[in-house]
């Protein structure tokens, strides 16, 4: 109904895609899928049957300056000398995460074997698992991979997949903490209970508002100067991600008193998920689609039963075990998200440090998968 020109138009359907996904955790189901899921569904529902377009420059937008921006926000939420004691174990399931991913691409590529590319595939889908999309369309451009009959369809795949394993993720603590009470005779031992997101922002002091945002915004844009300095892809990430961590340590008694902050980074990365939804095009995948549908779903499930079998045979906290692998396969905007959606404020930093780590690495495994498989 809307073409991708209709800026105002798609800006008010993702607003309200996100105030539906918040006023849907006032609801028992909406409690129980968390307000990441239901923002991610509703819109993705909305983009393929046409009521909003699957690619639009407002999404550029979002998911070019919200992710930086809100992460900022997040952080400075954080004290450094908490993150020290906190993210050895999300570290640790990270970087067996990152194995599962590569020991799955290797799966993937015995099993499925795409008729073209197949080690070029492997290779592109085990860095956009341990670190994003652009390590993705990096290791693309490393083997000169520009056949838009792969491309398409391939990051069609990636969408839907990354979607589908954030619901499984959302779901994945409350079917937990399910059987945890059943075995417990109904006493439930988990300490990391779901929180429902703030039904309002109360008590906003603007002074509070405007300071996070001008903070926000410096940061991001040194970020992004640094990296263009050093030409370095996922530079500016681990820029933002440090200098808001010294902002939120220094500041600590100022922005603690205040909730502002982590509230409005909650909302853009609430944003950044319905523009994600919205941008997962089905139809890219009536002809190749499928195969590589299931050669992306083959890489995500050794990863989930790799990661979250090592995660419960080492007794870790299953806050600990979802926040991780969100950050190794989705990366440090939606752990961040899910992590605060779900009340584990103490897994937000600790999450967009392991995905920020993430970006660094995954590049590197992905052209040493190409490298091994290819020969």
């Amino acid at each position: 109904m809307l073409d991708a020109e209709s800026t105002l138009s798609i800006w008010a359907i993702l607003l309200a895609i996100v105030a539906f996904g918040i006023w849907s955790e006032r609801t028992v189901l909406g409690r129980k899928l968390t307000a990441t899921v239901v923002i991610l569904l509703t819109a993705l529902f909305l983009s393929n049957i046409n009521i909003i377009p699957s690619d639009a420059p407002v999404y550029g937008i979002v998911m070019g300056n919200f992710i930086p921006l809100g992460l900022a926000l997040l952080l400075f939420s954080v004290d450094l000398r908490s993150l020290r004691r906190e993210a050895g174990p999300t570290l640790l399931i990270f970087a067996i995460g990152a194995f599962g991913t590569i020991i799955g691409s290797v799966i993937a590529f015995h099993l499925i074997s795409p008729a073209q590319y197949p080690a070029e595939l492997a290779g592109m889908f085990a860095a956009t698992y341990i670190g994003g999309s652009s390590n993705f369309a990096a290791i693309a451009d490393a083997f000169a991979l520009t056949d838009s009959s792969i491309l398409v369809p391939a990051l069609a795949a990636d969408t839907l997949v990354t979607i589908a394993y954030l619901f499984i993720l959302g779901t994945v603590p409350q079917i937990y903490a399910f059987f945890k009470k059943d075995q417990t005779n109904g006493s439930s031992e988990t300490t990391n209970a779901h929180h429902s997101l703030p039904s309002a922002l109360q008590n906003i002091n603007l002074l509070s508002v405007i300071l996070s945002l001008a903070g926000a915004f410096t940061i991001v844009v040194l970020g992004n100067y640094i990296q263009s300095l050093t030409e370095i892809k996922g530079v500016a990430i681990l820029v933002i991600t440090l200098l808001s961590l010294i902002a939120g340590t220094v500041f600590r008694e100022q922005i603690k008193a205040r909730q502002e902050p982590f509230q409005l980074g909650l909302i853009l990365l609430m944003i950044f998920f319905a523009a994600l939804g919205a941008s997962g095009d089905v139809a890219a995948l009536t002809e190749r689609g499928p195969e590589l549908l299931i050669f992306a779903a083959t890489i995500m499930s050794v990863h989930f039963i790799i990661t979250f079998g090592a995660g419960f045979l080492f007794k870790f906290d299953i806050g600990e075990i979802t926040t991780a692998s969100n950050a190794c396969v989705c990366g440090p905007p939606t752990a961040a998200a899910m992590a605060a959606n779900a009340g584990w404020n103490h897994l937000v930093a600790p999450g967009v440090v392991v995905g920020s780590l993430g970006f660094a690495i995954a590049n590197l495994a992905g052209v040493l998968v190409v490298n091994f498989l290819a020969h």
